[in-house]
């Protein structure tokens, strides 16, 4: 009698098949779950730089301006372009810069945003409209993504929250 100790074609082909049916299923929760994973880092990363912002302006006394790295048109937002968006005069863009009195947000390319380009925190750590004028004002800024919707909200005293709020629009 001879003893086999292999697998025969029918028994593979099975196999396969089963594997690729359980794939199939599980690709769309792994595609769902990174998508999550993204806009969750994407928002924890902005979360950090306005705190951080708000930290570093209010310890060298000194107005700090913080973006995302992009724009709600996908378009890449640069220190330089950030700080023209926020009034700052192109004669006094490199200061900003050489002093790190800028911060850049790393928002993932899939995401999109929405809302305030930038949050200016005065020498105080208070939320500005912008830098050339000193009035006060409350920031939104909105990510998107994975069809879900997250605001994060700068108060006029610097206090930053982040909500999840539904569905993209």
């Amino acid at each position: 009698m001879r003893n086999n100790w292999g697998f025969t074609l029918i028994e593979l082909m099975v196999a396969i098949a089963v594997l690729a049916i359980i794939a199939t299923i599980a690709v769309p929760s792994f595609s769902n779950l990174l998508a999550t994973y993204q806009a969750n880092k994407s928002n924890k990363e902005l979360m950090t730089a306005l705190k951080e912002g708000k930290s570093r302006a209010s310890s060298i006394k000194m107005s700090v301006i913080v973006c995302p790295n992009k724009d709600s048109s996908h378009q890449e937002i640069t220190k330089t372009l950030c700080l023209i968006k926020a009034g700052v005069s192109s004669a006094n863009v490199s200061n900003y810069i050489d002093a790190k009195r800028v911060i850049l947000a790393n928002i993932d390319k899939h995401l999109s945003m929405g809302g305030d380009a930038n949050v200016v925190f005065s020498p105080i750590g208070s939320s500005l409209e912008n830098v050339s004028n000193n009035n006060l004002k409350a920031r939104k800024i909105t990510i998107c993504g994975n069809n879900k919707l997250t605001e994060i909200t700068v108060s006029v005293i610097g206090i930053t929250s982040s909500q999840k709020s539904g569905a993209c629009s």
